[in-house]
Formats: structure tokens, sequence, C-alpha cells
């Protein structure tokens, strides 16, 4: 959390420094913001098609409705569908993870262009 802070510090003028550091701040909430969301869309939208691709007779809204813990309910337990609802269930965890990743290597190519200073000489 710290870091993003230095840095815009070291790389602008004293007069700056209250600028800088509102930009860091915003950018991470703002970032945060929207990549929920985004990443909760992926996930609802992959959880659903992967769900009835299984013709179980879900809603989309039972199946949003339900829940991390809830879909074991929603299918019940005794059924032989409860494997590959689980399995589905994870493959639209691997698919959110994946913007996870792709994000992470998109910020360290952007860290990249951050002017390096010798913070001991500022």
């Amino acid at each position: 959390m710290q870091l993003p802070f230095v840095a815009a510090q070291a790389a602008v003028q004293t007069r700056d420094l209250p600028i800088a550091s509102s930009l860091v701040t915003f950018s991470q909430q703002l970032g945060g913001a929207i990549f929920l969301a985004i990443g909760e869309t992926i996930f609802s939208s992959s959880l659903i098609n992967n769900l009835q691709s299984l013709h179980l007779g879900l809603t989309p809204s039972q199946i949003t409705g339900a829940g991390a813990t809830g879909i074991r309910n929603l299918v019940g337990a005794n059924t032989n569908a409860l494997p590959m609802v689980l399995q589905m269930y994870s493959q639209s965890l691997q698919e959110t993870f994946r913007l996870c990743i792709i994000m992470g290597g998109v910020s360290l190519l952007l860290a990249s262009f951050v002017e390096w200073k010798n913070l001991r000489r500022i």
C-alpha cells in the first residue's frame, strides 16, 4: 500500500505532493471498485453459462441467488450432478482469477515506466 505513495512522492516536485498522493489514492480506490464489478460479472456469467449447459432446470436467478454455500442445497447432495456443478463452479473461479493475473501483468508492465530515483539522495 505504501510503495505507490513513495514512488509518486519521489517522482514529483514538493509543490505537487498533495496532488500526487490524492491521485494514487483515487486510482487505487477506483481501480478496486471497477475491477471488483468486472470480476463479479465474469464469475456470474461464466457460472450461469456453465451450469445451464448441464440442463439441471435451474434459472439464472436461482443460481446466482444460491451463493457459494447454497449451490449444494440447490442441486441436492445426493444427486450425481453435484460433482459436475462443483467443477463448473471451480471453472468459473478460474476465469475470474485469469483477470487478476492479466491485471497483475499489466501493472508490472506499467510500473516499468515509472522514473527510477535514488531515494537516499532526495
